[in-house]
């Protein structure tokens, strides 16, 4: 029962915090947030106050919640670890996104939209090849004579972001935009180098590890040995002010460009292109060579306590010559690329599509989509969203804006169903903002903002 325990707070782990950027966001032109997917989207008011909001992404891979938990014969509820085993796949993906949009202001000066604000960011990514979850829960027995690969890929980093941008119009039609970072890291856990093979050997069981793998810290592991004062202290909250600058520094920036003619509009834009250094009191727990053991399931047993935990210390102090030392490294942003069409159906609604691309740690996932907005009131605007990607081929969203005076809220969500079906969900997010917004620019009829002469001009 204890194991099953163990497995249920896994899952519930990642359930918690497992990310993609919005995709809802970027339709909603003139919205202070859209212009957070593409620095080129200028808001519709002149002076933009944007107050504390946040946004969530939670992800992950291959199985849901209905594959953790069924129910037997006499009608109890159980914990399936097998079941889930047999939903993942070759690789499995959880990410996290959270970001909290502390403060930023938006300002029309002539022809130029300035901005310059600070937000706060977690990012959590964990990579792991079905065979990691099969040694851990079922042992290597099924793997006899075979060499398998179980090196997990992590990163749970925390981050300030303090940013200035611009934007303005080009050409008639067509709008740059972009936006500087100035990065500053709060706390840091990836893994650098990434191999472990384990070869269970047929004759004798003997078990062979080939180890090139490294743990790359910044106040978030307090390593000592393989005893239980070995600690990870990674806070999702933890953003004191006295770490706004501290010595973990990056650079990023993001780009985008928008085209419009007549009643269709183009756009792209690259987010997060960047790196943070990370060097304050970083730590680097290095295991490498080859080590050879007896027995099958020393990794299950150490796992889920099914051996003395001073047994199993000993054990692994014995067998595997762990190294520490402090050396500065480097991880990159999850870099995002947006590319979309809007065209307008009339002056109040709107059809779009967009692609969404993310890549990360080498590895890159899509999602597609199609929206359908409208601007029902100068105060009311609302809009729908299908959108769908390798893991859910169908998700719908919607969005909202809603303007009291000059007091403007913001919500918005890519999957509606995730509120109503949970267990059958393999992602969940939403975004909330505030603004203060003054200054309504004047509408235009989209038949007469530009010709076809004025287009290439």
């Amino acid at each position: 029962m204890q194991k099953q325990y163990i497995f249920l707070l896994f899952c519930l782990l990642v359930i918690k915090v497992n990310a993609q950027q919005d995709l809802g966001i970027h339709f909603m032109d003139g919205v202070w947030q859209s212009n957070l997917t593409n620095p080129a989207k200028i808001p519709e008011h002149k002076f933009v106050l944007a107050l504390p909001g946040f946004y969530n992404h939670a992800r992950i891979d291959n199985f849901t919640y209905n594959n953790v938990v069924s129910t037997d014969a006499q009608g109890n509820t159980i914990i399936d670890v097998d079941n889930v085993i047999d939903a993942m796949g070759p690789n499995n993906i959880i990410r996290n996104q959270a970001d909290l949009s502390t403060i930023a202001l938006g300002v029309q000066v002539n022809r130029v939209f300035l901005q310059v604000g600070h937000s706060a960011h977690l990012n959590a990514y964990f990579d792991y090849p079905k065979e990691l979850a099969q040694v851990l829960w079922q042992g290597n027995a099924q793997f006899i004579g075979q060499v398998i690969d179980i090196a997990p890929d992590v990163v749970m980093q925390a981050y300030h972001s303090f940013f200035v941008g611009a934007a303005g119009e080009i050409a008639p039609g067509v709008y740059v935009g972009g936006r500087f970072k100035v990065l500053n890291g709060v706390a840091d856990l990836s893994t650098g180098n990434r191999e472990l093979q384990l070869l269970t050997d047929e004759a004798y069981y003997q078990t062979q590890m080939f180890a090139d793998l490294t743990l790359n810290s910044t106040g978030a592991l307090n390593y000592d040995g393989f005893n239980s004062s070995t600690q990870v202290d990674f806070e999702q909250g933890n953003f004191d002010l006295d770490q706004i600058f501290a010595g973990n520094n990056g650079l990023a920036i993001d780009l985008g460009v928008t085209m419009q003619y007549n009643r269709l509009t183009l756009a792209f834009s690259a987010l997060d292109l960047g790196t943070i250094t990370w060097k304050e009191d970083a730590t680097n727990i290095s295991l490498q060579g080859e080590y050879e053991y007896q027995g099958l399931d020393i990794l299950k047993d150490a796992v889920l306590n099914e051996a003395s935990t001073i047994e199993i210390a000993d054990t692994l102090e014995a067998i595997y010559n762990v190294e520490e030392t402090s050396t500065s490294y480097s991880t990159g942003l999850p870099a995002k690329f947006f590319l979309s069409g809007t065209y307008a159906l009339t002056e109040k609604t709107s059809l779009g599509g967009l692609a969404y691309i993310e890549r990360f740690r080498e590895k890159t996932a899509a999602t597609f989509g199609l929206s359908l907005n409208a601007k029902l009131t100068k105060f009311f605007s609302v809009g729908g969203l299908y959108s769908f990607n390798e893991q859910e081929s169908f998700r719908l969203g919607a969005n909202t804006a809603i303007r009291l005076g000059p007091v403007q809220l913001v919500a918005a969500t890519d999957n509606l169903l995730t509120a109503f079906r949970l267990e059958d969900s393999n992602s969940a997010n939403f975004r909330l903002g505030l603004n203060l917004v003054f200054g309504r620019k004047e509408e235009q009829d989209i038949d007469s903002i530009f010709n076809q002469d004025d287009f290439f001009r």
